[in-house]
């Protein structure tokens, strides 16, 4: 019995590095769902430039800082394909960046939004991306971080501090069910 195409599912993947990610997955033979937010046009031609090229591919729309719109978004990735084998989270409210100025003069509301998007975000998709691959029996996670983690720098603490925090709960994921077939 041949086993059905594996299907990935991108956070951001409709701009930048993500979108880069979607096309690459689409090239390796994987189904792709691409989670964005914001522009809806943008991420709807990222789709249905990979179904055009013969791929299966879907855009869909959500919030990485709400767990509930994650969760709707990897539901829709299982009605549309019937799985998730791969998590790939590549999200950052970059917006935001601006703002991240340094611990003085920093507003609690780009912390706590850095936060909610980067380290929520990412353990939301984790925490209801995780059973459904253990059901297929493993899968695997990519958690896109950044240098800003390693460098220190005289702006931008909030996105280094979430992007260190990434690191770690990599390496949670990785020794918690690594033996489980899950390669994080």
């Amino acid at each position: 019995e041949a086993r059905m195409a594996r299907v990935a599912l991108v956070t951001g993947g409709t701009r930048g590095i993500g979108k880069a990610i979607v096309q690459r997955l689409k090239e390796d033979g994987l189904q792709v769902a691409a989670g964005y937010s914001g522009n809806t046009e943008a991420a709807e031609a990222t789709a249905q430039a990979i179904r055009g090229a013969g791929g299966a591919a879907a855009a869909c729309a959500f919030d990485l800082a709400d767990p509930e719109s994650v969760r709707a978004l990897i539901d829709s990735a299982v009605a549309g394909f019937g799985g998730v084998d791969l998590l790939f989270n590549v999200g950052s409210d970059m917006s935001l960046l601006r703002a991240d100025t340094d611990v003085v003069d920093i507003d609690f509301e780009v912390w706590d939004r850095t936060m909610a998007v980067t380290l929520r975000g990412y353990l939301a998709s984790m925490k209801h991306a995780l059973p459904l691959m253990l059901s297929r029996g493993g899968g695997a996670i990519v958690n896109m971080s950044s240098a800003a983690a390693f460098i220190g720098e005289p702006t931008r603490p909030a996105y280094a501090t979430a992007k260190a925090g990434i690191g770690a709960l990599t390496r949670h994921v990785a020794s918690r069910w690594g033996r489980e077939g899950i390669r994080c």
